[in-house]
């Protein structure tokens, strides 16, 4: 079973060689959305060690599949993705941004903590500072606590309301 999935890889990687000309690792860069996704499709099932940067690189992808697909293969890097998420988190787009902040939720260790104090405090979309509320109320400790109370008064309604929210979920 393993050799015929090795097999059914080598098929996929070879053609994409030969229907782009070109190895999945140049193809990822392609114009053509489909191609991209085939080949981080290929790249994801041969797993290389130095698969997370580019993976981090995918989440300004402008295509969400890609971006999910992106988001999913950065998971199991746990720990060592923090980082790269983080810069992410500072410096991507916003559609980068929801992506990294999806990802450090679905890691889920207390290692992510700076990490979702200083996007609920800095990043200028709700879209990525309610998430960062979410993942601390999971977490629920001191600091994470003391983050939320300290966003009770920020400016948009739906953070407020995720804040309350999330500070009534930790006290129950």
């Amino acid at each position: 079973n393993r050799q015929r999935n090795q097999h059914t890889k080598t098929k996929i990687k070879s053609s994409i060689q030969q229907k782009h000309h070109m190895p999945p690792q140049q193809a990822i860069t392609d114009s053509n959305w489909t191609i991209r996704l085939q080949a981080l499709e290929t790249i994801l099932q041969e797993q290389p060690s130095n698969l997370l940067d580019t993976l981090l690189g995918l989440l300004e992808d402008p295509v969400i599949d890609i971006r999910s697909l992106a988001t999913s293969g950065i998971v199991p890097f746990g720990h060592d993705a923090i980082d790269g998420l983080a810069h992410v988190l500072q410096t991507g787009s916003l559609s980068a941004r929801e992506s990294a902040i999806q990802a450090l939720l679905t890691i889920n260790t207390a290692d992510i903590t700076p990490v979702l104090i200083q996007t609920l405090q800095t990043d200028e979309s709700a879209w990525v500072r309610v998430p960062a509320i979410q993942g601390l109320a999971k977490l629920g400790g001191d600091d994470e606590t003391q983050a939320l109370v300290d966003a009770l008064d920020d400016t948009h309604p739906d953070v407020q309301i995720a804040v309350h929210q999330a500070l009534k979920a930790i006290q129950n």
